[in-house]
């Protein structure tokens, strides 16, 4: 059962870090949303080869709420805000393939990724419990995906590292079309319980990505709309002994590695020094 936790809490990272390329990575409490798309076909067998792409992104550190939109042959939405119960990410993805009357293929892909900082004030050790919902709906084949998770770190927070800090818990949701169906309803939650010591800070990494993809005698064209949101809400533990964080995450020791460096050259004794002959 241990091993099972760890794998699921360790592959967790690995969505969120991977789903994080989509989008501004953030360093910082805030929202960052993005979408692509993708469409190439074969107009004749003595054509050259023609398509389209487009993308966008919006958000980052210090914004509540962003969101992107694009309708066409693909199409995506990506929404998030930090407006929630004790300021917790709601994130909503919806993405889209059309069937073009050629051969190629389609795809699609949106994401909402969630940063938010708190202080526990109390003065003695408190278990806490965030339970996450996730509600969409899915049609297509498998490549039709819904895919999202939370994770809370402790320590200092550095999200360009391996692991951003110390994982006090997380969890996930990955659910795929059924092609057997017209579509396929998805209501899912998970609980992460965690401990927090006297004053302790500690970080909250949320994201959502929906995933369509079409590909001609393949695929079956689909919608992943995760649109209906993603919700979260402290579930145990004393909500009023946390204080979201409005400043700057502290600069991780790689960070301050660097500023020192710069500092150093910029400073450098050896700077105003006269040249000296041998």
């Amino acid at each position: 059962m241990i091993a099972k936790s760890r794998y699921l809490l360790y592959l967790s990272v690995g969505l969120f870090l991977n789903n994080t390329s989509y989008a501004a990575r953030l360093t910082e409490p805030g929202i960052s949303v993005s979408g692509n798309g993708t469409h190439w076909f074969k107009v004749c067998s003595t054509c050259p080869d023609d398509g389209s792409s487009a993308s966008d992104s919006k958000g980052g550190n210090g914004y509540p709420t962003a969101t992107t939109e694009f309708n066409d042959i693909y199409s995506w939405f990506a929404e998030g805000s930090l407006t929630g119960a004790q300021s917790l990410p709601i994130l909503k993805a919806y993405a889209k393939t059309d069937v073009p009357n050629t051969i190629g293929y389609v795809s699609a892909t949106a994401t909402a990724q969630g940063l938010q900082a708190y202080h526990y004030a109390g003065t003695e050790s408190q278990t806490y419990t965030i339970t996450f919902s996730v509600s969409g709906l899915l049609s297509g084949d498998t490549t039709e995906s819904i895919t999202a998770g939370m994770n809370v770190w402790g320590g200092i927070f550095d999200p360009y590292a391996e692991l951003p800090g110390s994982m006090l818990g997380g969890d996930f949701v990955n659910a795929h079309a059924d092609p057997l169906v017209n579509s396929t309803a998805l209501n899912e939650s998970r609980a992460i319980s965690f401990d927090l010591a006297p004053g302790q800070d500690f970080f909250i990494t949320s994201y959502i990505t929906a995933s369509a993809f079409w590909a001609d005698g393949s695929d079956i064209a689909g919608t992943a709309d995760a649109a209906h949101s993603m919700t979260a809400q402290f579930t145990a533990g004393d909500s009023t002994m946390l204080n979201t964080l409005t400043t700057s995450v502290p600069l991780p020791p790689s960070a301050w590695l660097l500023l020192s460096g710069i500092a150093f050259l910029t400073f450098s004794p050896n700077k105003n020094r006269k040249d000296s002959k041998i």
